[in-house]
Parts: C-alpha cells; sequence; structure tokens
C-alpha cells in the first residue's frame, strides 16, 4: 500500500508500457524542428527529436504532461492521458522573443561581445578538446538513410519508379516537406565498440552488429565498413573539419576572426544543466568553405566547452551537387579517474543533393550517431591496432528486429518502421529486381551472375595495328562464392594476328587481421613498349584506351607470378613477389649479353624476386565484395613505398643479374581554405646492365588532347628513359578560394589549379649501347633517349569543374625542346569531385 500511496503522490504510473510518438514544428514556418527535448514533466524520461522532428518514447514512467523545450523557442506543455497505450502528439513551437539587455558602445571602444567569448574558447581548448587525452573509448550506434527525392516528371514516367511510388505513396513518412513523395533506398544500423589512442593517434573500431536492408545494395562487407561512426566523426576543436573530402573551417578554429562573422544573440541560454553564451556564426566570404549556424559555449565554469552546435552549408559554398548541408551534435562533459573531456553524445547530419538532369533525382542521405558508456582509461588488448576496422564474427548474422529494439540507443518511431518495411516489399518487385540488375553492370562494368561476374565493359572490344578487331571478355569470383578464395581472368582475341591471349589469376586470403594473402597469375598478351608496366596499377580506362591505336613497339608478354603480402602492423605492409617474364619483341631488336663477347639475344627470360614494404599511417581502406581492399581516404600523412628487384641468373631460363631499387613518397596535404595539394616524389636506380625493356621508361601521353594524371602529358611514348632518375608532380588546387572573389566568376563555381612535374635522369653508356633497334627496313633506330642529367620540365595552370565535372589544363614543356616536340597544348579531362 505503501508504494501506490508513493505512485499516488508523485502522479507516476508503473506496471504498463506507454507508446509515446509525434512530431515538433516551428509554429510560424511549419518547418520541423531537430534535436528537441520532449521530456515527461518532473522526471528525466523523454528523448530528443530526429532531423525531421519526429520522436518516439517507451515507458512505463509517466506524468500527467509532457513538454516540449528547444532553444531559441517557448517552451510548451500538453497535459498527457493515461488511459491509452498509444498516444500521438504534434507540438507547435513558438520563436523566443527575449533580447539580449541594452549594450552601450563607446565611440573608439567598441569590440563585438562575441570576441571575447571566442578567445576564451580557444584559450581553454587544452581542458575541452578530445584529442588531448591520451585515450578513450565508447560504444557507439550509428543509422544511415538515403532517400530519393525531388523526382522530375520524366522521371516518374518510368514503370519501375512507378511501382516503387506506389508502395510508397502509402506511407505518411515518405512525404517530403513539400508534399512530394519520396522513395527510399537504403537503411542501415551499426553497434560498434569504439578504442582511441592519441598518443601516436591511431584507432580501432570493433563492429559488433550490423544491418542493411536496400533496393539493389547488399551488405557484402563494405556496407558494414563505412557506415560506421569512424567516418562520421567531426571534431569541432580542429582548425578544420573534413566533410565529403573537404575541409571546412570550424567557427572555434584558432583563425576564426579572418573566416567569420559572429553576433552573441544570449549571455545566458540553458542546455540541460549548463548555462551558455548563444552565438550565431556566418561565413564572411559568401562562396568559402565555412559554416553558418549557431553554437552554445559555457562559461568559465565549464572552461568555455562547446556544449552545442547547429551548423549549416549552404548552396552558395563552392560544392558541387550540394543543395544543403546540416550538422546537429551535442557534447558532453565526460569525467574518469581525474580525466575531463567534452565527447559527443550525439551527431545528426543530414546531406541533400540536388538532381543533375530532368532524368535524375536529388538524394537525401541521413546520418545519426549516438555514444554512450564512454571509458577514459582502458587496457588495450595486444595487437588490437594493428587493424583499424573489424567486422567481427556474426556481425551479419541473427538481425532480427527483436535484438535491434533491444540494443539500439532509443526506438524507431512509427514511420521508421514503415521505410524498412517498405525497402523489403520494393526490393522483391519484378521491374525493380531487373533495374538493379542494369544499374549494377554500368557501375561496376561486370555482370553480375551471383557467384561470378563477367566483363568488365570498357575491354569489350578494341582496334590496333597488330590484333586487328580485338574482342576480350573476363570474369571474377565475389565472396558468394568464398571469402577465401578469389578467382579471375581473360580470354582475348584478335582478328589480325589470330591468337589468343588471356590471364588466370588465384588469390587465396588467408587472414584477415591483420590482412594476409598468398597468390599466382599467368598472363600471355601483345604489350606496347613505352605504355606496359607490370609494376603499375593503372586506372582499368587508361588500360582499355591504350589497346586501340598504332603499337610503335610491340612484343609478346608472357608473365608468371607468386606472391605473398602482409600487414605487419596498422599502416605497415609487405609484398614479395616472385615474377618469371617472358620478352619476345615483334619488332626486330637485338642485346649483347654481359659478359659474353659477341652473345646477341632478340628476346629474354628474366627470374625476379621482388619485395615492397609500404607504409601509408592514416590511409583507410575497405574490403569490396570481390575480396579486394580500396583505399577510401588517404589522411594526413605521407604514403612511402620502397621496392627492390633482383634478377637470378640461370634461373628458368633467365640471362642476366640485376638489382633495381625504387622509392616514392606521396602525400596529400589540406591546406584548409587555401585548397589542398597532392605531391608525388619518386625515385629509382638500376645499377646493372640490362636490356632497354627493363629500364624507368617514362610514361608519356600522345593522345594530344586527353590529359592523363598519370603521365608526362607533352612527352611522347618511350621519349625518354633512364637507369637512374628521380620525378616531383604538384597539384594544387584553390578550391574556389581565388575565383569566389571574382564579381560574376563565383557564381560559376569555378576552380583555380597549378600543376608542375619535373624529372631528372640518365642512363649509363653500357645500357645506352647494349641495346639496339632496328625499323622495318632495317635501319639503327634510337628509340628512346636520355635525359642526359638536365632536367625535363611541365608546368600547367587551368580550371576545373567548369559544368562541375570539366578540368581544362594549360600546359607547357620547358625543357628538353626538340624540334618536333609539342611545346604548349590545351588538354582536358573529366572528373567527378564534390
Amino acid at each position: 500500500m505503501s508504494w501506490l500511496l508513493l505512485f499516488g503522490v508523485t502522479g507516476q504510473v508503473l506496471g504498463q508500457q506507454y507508446r509515446v510518438s509525434g512530431t515538433v514544428k516551428d509554429k510560424d514556418t511549419g518547418e520541423s524542428l531537430p534535436f528537441v527535448n520532449v521530456r515527461f514533466q518532473g522526471t528525466t524520461v523523454g528523448v530528443t527529436t530526429d532531423l525531421e522532428g519526429k520522436f518516439s518514447i517507451l515507458t512505463d514512467v509517466v506524468t500527467d504532461s509532457l513538454t516540449a523545450s528547444y532553444v531559441g523557442y517557448t517552451p510548451q506543455t500538453i497535459p498527457f492521458l493515461k488511459n491509452r497505450r498509444k498516444h500521438s502528439y504534434h507540438f507547435k513551437l513558438s520563436p523566443d522573443t527575449q533580447m539580449l539587455g541594452e549594450v552601450e558602445v563607446i565611440a573608439g571602444k567598441y569590440e563585438n561581445p562575441a570576441w571575447e567569448v571566442l578567445r576564451t574558447v580557444v584559450k581553454d581548448k587544452k581542458h575541452n578538446d578530445r584529442d588531448r587525452l591520451k585515450q578513450y573509448a565508447y560504444e557507439s550506434y550509428t543509422k544511415s538513410e538515403l532517400i530519393i527525392n525531388n523526382l522530375s516528371e520524366k522521371l516518374k514516367k518510368r514503370k519501375v519508379v512507378q511501382d516503387v511510388l506506389e508502395l510508397a505513396e502509402k506511407s505518411a513518412a515518405m512525404k517530403g516537406k513539400d508534399g512530394q513523395t519520396m522513395m527510399p533506398l537504403f537503411v542501415s544500423e551499426s553497434l560498434q565498440d569504439v578504442y582511441v589512442e592519441n598518443q601516436p593517434a591511431r584507432k580501432h573500431i570493433d563492429v559488433n552488429k550490423t544491418r542493411v536492408v536496400g533496393i539493389g545494395i547488399e551488405d557484402e562487407g563494405t556496407i558494414s565498413q563505412i557506415t560506421t561512426s569512424t567516418f562520421k566523426e567531426y571534431n569541432f576543436y580542429n582548425n578544420y573539419v573534413r566533410l565529403l573530402g573537404k575541409d571546412f573551417v570550424s567557427p572555434i578554429a584558432d583563425s576564426w576572426k579572418f573566416y567569420y562573422d559572429y553576433e552573441l544573440a544570449l549571455q545566458k541560454e540553458q542546455i540541460g544543466k549548463y548555462e551558455c553564451y548563444r552565438i550565431d556564426f556566418k561565413p564572411k566570404h559568401e562562396g568559402d568553405l565555412a559554416f553558418e549556424g549557431t553554437m552554445w559555449i559555457t562559461d568559465s565554469t565549464y572552461h568555455h566547452a562547446l556544449v552545442k552546435v547547429d551548423a549549416t552549408i549552404s548552396k552558395e559554398a563552392n560544392l558541387n551537387f550540394i543543395e544543403e548541408i546540416e550538422i546537429h551534435q551535442q557534447l558532453e562533459q565526460v569525467s574518469d579517474n581525474g580525466l575531463t573531456a567534452w565527447i559527443p553524445s550525439s551527431t545528426a547530419v543530414l546531406v541533400d543533393v540536388e538532381e543533375i538532369n530532368d532524368y535524375t533525382a536529388g538524394v537525401l542521405a541521413r546520418y545519426k550517431v549516438s555514444n554512450k558508456d564512454y571509458q577514459l582509461t582502458y587496457e588495450p588488448v595486444d595487437g588490437m591496432f594493428d587493424q583499424e576496422l573489424t567486422v567481427l564474427e556474426g556481425a551479419n548474422e541473427d538481425n532480427t528486429d527483436e535484438f535491434w529494439d533491444s540494443n539500439r540507443h532509443g526506438e524507431l518511431d512509427e514511420g521508421e518502421q514503415e521505410v524498412y518495411q517498405l525497402i523489403r516489399d520494393a526490393k522483391d518487385l519484378p521491374r525493380v529486381k531487373s533495374y538493379i540488375e542494369v544499374i549494377d553492370l554500368l557501375v561496376y562494368g561486370y555482370k553480375d551472375l551471383g557467384k561470378i561476374e563477367f566483363g568488365p565493359l570498357s575491354y569489350l572490344y578494341a582496334f590496333n595495328n597488330v590484333e586487328g578487331s580485338r574482342f576480350q571478355l573476363g570474369f571474377r569470383t565475389n565472396n558468394r562464392l568464398s571469402k577465401s578464395w578469389a578467382f579471375s581472368g581473360y580470354g582475348a582475341y584478335g582478328t589480325k594476328d589470330e591468337r589468343f591471349k588471356g590471364e588466370l589469376m588465384v588469390r587465396h586470403i588467408l587472414d584477415r587481421t591483420p590482412w594476409t594473402e598468398v597468390g599466382a597469375s599467368f598472363k600471355y598478351d601483345i604489350e606496347r613498349l613505352g605504355v606496359y608496366n607490370d609494376d603499375l596499377n593503372l586506372k582499368r580506362l587508361f588500360n582499355a584506351a591504350v589497346r586501340f591505336g598504332n603499337y610503335r613497339l610491340p612484343f609478346e608478354s608472357q608473365v608468371g607470378k607468386l606472391w605473398v603480402q602482409t600487414d605487419l602492423f596498422f599502416g605497415l605492409t609487405a609484398r614479395a613477389t616472385f615474377r618469371y617474364n617472358k620478352f619476345s619483341p615483334l619488332y626486330q631488336f637485338e642485346y649483347d649479353l654481359p659478359q659474353k663477347d659477341g652473345s646477341v639475344v632478340n628476346q629474354y627470360s628474366t627470374t625476379e624476386l621482388i619485395t615492397e614494404l609500404s607504409y601509408a599511417p592514416g590511409v583507410r581502406r575497405v574490403e569490396n565484395r570481390n575480396n579486394f581492399r580500396n583505399i577510401i581516404s588517404w589522411g594526413t600523412l605521407p604514403v612511402l613505398t620502397f621496392r627492390h628487384t633482383y634478377g637470378f641468373p640461370g634461373l628458368f631460363g633467365s640471362l642476366f643479374e640485376y638489382h633495381k631499387f625504387d622509392l616514392s613518397i606521396k602525400h596529400r596535404i589540406r591546406l584548409g581554405v587555401l585548397g589542398r595539394s597532392k605531391l608525388d616524389l619518386s625515385g629509382g636506380f638500376v645499377p646493372s646492365n640490362v636490356p632497354n625493356p627493363l629500364l624507368a621508361i617514362h610514361l608519356g601521353n600522345q593522345s594530344g588532347v586527353v590529359y592523363n594524371k598519370a603521365s608526362f602529358n607533352m612527352m611522347e611514348f618511350f621519349e625518354f628513359a633512364s637507369d637512374k632518375y628521380a620525378s616531383l608532380r604538384l597539384y594544387h588546387s584553390f578550391d574556389g578560394m581565388i575565383l569566389n572573389r571574382v564579381p560574376l566568376i563565383k557564381k560559376l563555381k569555378w576552380r583555380l589549379f597549378i600543376t608542375s612535374n619535373a624529372l631528372i635522369g640518365d642512363v649509363s653508356e653500357q645500357n645506352m649501347q647494349s641495346s639496339r633497334t632496328y625499323d622495318e627496313n632495317g635501319n639503327l633506330i634510337l628509340p628512346y633517349s636520355s635525359l642526359g642529367g638536365k632536367p625535363y620540365m611541365e608546368v600547367g595552370y587551368g580550371i576545373e569543374n567548369i559544368f562541375k565535372f570539366l578540368r581544362v589544363d594549360f600546359v607547357h614543356r620547358t625543357t628538353h625542346l626538340m624540334p618536333k616536340s609539342r611545346k604548349f597544348a590545351v588538354m582536358v579531362s573529366a572528373q567527378f569531385r564534390l
């Protein structure tokens, strides 16, 4: 009886579950309000609204009223009726008209009152920034959604779209702000444990559970990796916030005064238990990569910490295809073992991608991240940081609704549940299945037949002077066949040379943590000197393009390889390759065998051991469905690769012994609003006598008008070769910083860039004389030249982002100017970049 009396006094009722859902909107504009606190009055029971202004509460603790409160708005309280289990409430909040007190302005002494707060925020970063901690850990929940919106009339006429719209129109959750029906594409949820070390900076994530439901999107490993919270972290204490591959200046950056205008909107506003300064901010220059929004800063009691930030990026910023971006983040002060820091408790991001033309649609991407159970000290497991991300065994299994209802941070409202069911229904529509197959073929270039895929499209046909019409068909397996074994290959036939060519490759993944694989391959094909390089991983489209045209120095190539590769620790990869190569030129060629007077060969074989070490700290890789690892982020540190090649004499018919050394350094440098740079430095040394095909043949470009980033674009194929060289490639894009300040042009969102390619090298007299090449008439020709120690230089400049995808380069060749050399060219290329 005493318990009943107690609950009667407090007005709370236990013993039955109540489900309360609804929306919160601005009373004047009708706009949905995210991050509104909805609570049962007098309790801590409640939630915050999502990006669409929706909320859902499941509780057995209720009171007589429900209150919605949001900074800048007058709170609203609605009576709660306890005689029903399910409730739906719709709050409409009115803007708070509270104003600051009068401010006395003294001539000559006025300073923006927000500046004093900003100075203290920067000064107190050392107390608040989580990056100053030695380590911390937490549990993270992420939810990601992709939704099609802004469907054009032409797109709506497609049968496949009509089929999905017919389902979507039945759901109230699929109504956009303008009342149009939207189409869900993809929903994912993920639970993971995150471990962070800052000295040195490293991270490990264990994905405990993940679920993906999508139309044409299946979770075959990649989705589970890229939807974790590690790819949605935004630390406003850093000077720049990385978003969509761009660096945006933080409103509390050390150089805040140069990029933002501020207004101290309120000196005291309550955010939870914290009294805060509310400060509005906006970019000084339209088009800069900067935010606009509001932030809440504590007073000196909590060392002027950032408690909350609502930031947007409008379509005026120099970004492609982006209508709007919103970031809403709330931080929590965490104390543990005498340590204190502010760590985000919740982050919500909305990215609205505009439609490109009448045959495309806009896409709405929504992300939610919730963190809890913080630890500021923990004992790392040995080898934990050797791999940044691990999808634990069984993470994709037993993904029942019951599991997620019990373990997600918060609950799905009725609308979110409808989205899940709608996607499940839509993906089974026959017309949708057929459409997905076509899209998959165009995106990946392969026809997916389940466990085996055939393609790629770009290699199906080519024409050149050696093979005539070349027809090729390849295949590859995926992880539906096996997660440990991968097979691939191709077959090709030329109508002129009437020869079959092809390749077969097998790879076995021995371990994923750390990544360890062994493999073998054999390839026979027709190649051309000066373009083919088995050590380079050139782009698929470039390899397909060079199959066309006139082969100047063609040869038959037979290459067999065995290799083993492993990650020694995070960022450091070792690889050893045993390679056999038979070179059979289809042109007249002679090579004087070293130490064998008078011995001449016109073809040869080599047997090599190639050892390679690559150190790539900060580079993020994800596994794809074909059991390969793709780089999706380069990080901020240089990537170093060292390779040594040793040629065995006498092994499997190898005719000579030699050494080759190669070193490369690749660095991606972010300079914030100043843009970004790419620096590629490489060098090589061959201290042995070898045939000229084994020299470093510097890649040229004979297209004349199409720019190739991997080439010296004013150089002919096989124009220069070296046995010792160093090269430097530099590219810097100003990301609109300069052209944003030019009237009229800034509306076009063009971006200025500069380039510089430099090369210095030489060939020893012995390597110059030991190989001889003859033309069709038997005349001795020199197929390549030596740089002779004189630098080769190309400098360029240009404009990119023309019509959002076109790039125009103006390139000058400044040295080694032969009579037939091109000295200047205007070249074009296409690129997709936000």
